[in-house]
């Protein structure tokens, strides 16, 4: 419904963009237009429905530099880029997130730079390139620093220090496939963004959640792992949807080297009563 809700408005937007003669006034719609249509492509994305959201992102991009604003264009190739990595496509991702640090590459915005060194560190590590990760991820920690206290655009003020920490622990434990040893720099790094996360950033929370919790089965620890997968389902009352619910059922994949444990017969049967 609320996806519904917005592609109208911005079918309503265009229309209207027709009889825009203000260049003051043209940048500003369009770049309402890119903020509405990048709404669109994430509720489109998390509702599966990959193709459309492409195209809505697609569509903020071309809105955003209309706008002359390559600022907010990076951000929607940014989401574009992490859409790819969801769908197993980091080659893809990497040159998406290239071409936003290249089309915004003389904005000033030391935070804005940072946001993208994470896209970049995780196609790195999707990629399994760990020494051009743990290069993205130093300077993504030194430029978030250097941001500290300045002003940045209001389509930014989410990414802030529990995202920067829930992003690189996140991607430590994508390392743990291959290095094993990076699985305490994950928990370390998801349990600081936990730490510091807002109470209201319930669907953030969600994710640390499940990130730690697959860390804790790259460290072996599956009783620990299913606690904290548990813990990510009830803080949201149980009523898990989209990605959050996929993410859940992948954990549940994860599980199987221990499907004969008791805490991963609990948790998968537990799992299963939520979705009936």
């Amino acid at each position: 419904m609320a996806r519904r809700t917005a592609a109208a408005q911005l079918r309503e937007l265009s229309d209207r963009l027709r009889s825009v003669r203000s260049s003051v006034l043209r940048d500003r719609t369009f770049l309402a237009g890119a903020q509405l249509a990048r709404l669109v492509a994430s509720l489109a994305w998390d509702a599966g429905s990959h193709p459309e959201a492409q195209r809505y992102y697609l569509l903020s991009v071309q809105m955003a530099y209309v706008a002359r604003d390559s600022g907010y264009a990076a951000l929607a190739l940014a989401d574009l880029a992490r859409q790819s990595l969801d769908l197993e496509r980091p080659q893809d991702a990497l040159e998406l997130v290239q071409l936003a640090q290249y089309g915004s590459r003389n904005s000033g915005a030391a935070k804005l730079h940072a946001f993208l060194l994470t896209r970049e560190a995780w196609a790195f590590a999707h990629l399994n390139r760990p020494r051009e990760f743990h290069r993205a991820v130093r300077q993504a920690l030194d430029l978030f620093a250097e941001s500290d206290g300045a002003s940045c655009p209001v389509w930014l003020e989410n990414f802030d220090e529990a995202e920067l920490f829930g992003v690189i622990g996140a991607r430590y434990r994508d390392l743990t496939s291959t290095e094993p040893r990076h699985a305490h720099l994950a928990e370390h790094y998801i349990q600081r963004a936990l730490s510091v996360r807002a109470p209201n950033r319930i669907r953030n929370q969600t994710f640390d959640l499940i990130g730690l919790a697959r860390t804790y089965l790259a460290m072996a620890e599956p009783e620990q792992g299913c606690l904290v997968a548990r813990q990510a389902a009830e803080i949201n009352g149980g009523a898990l949807h989209g990605r959050p619910k996929r993410k859940l059922q992948e954990f549940c994949h994860e599980l199987i080297p221990y499907k004969n444990t008791q805490a991963s017969c609990d948790f998968s049967e537990y799992l299963c009563h939520l979705s009936n």
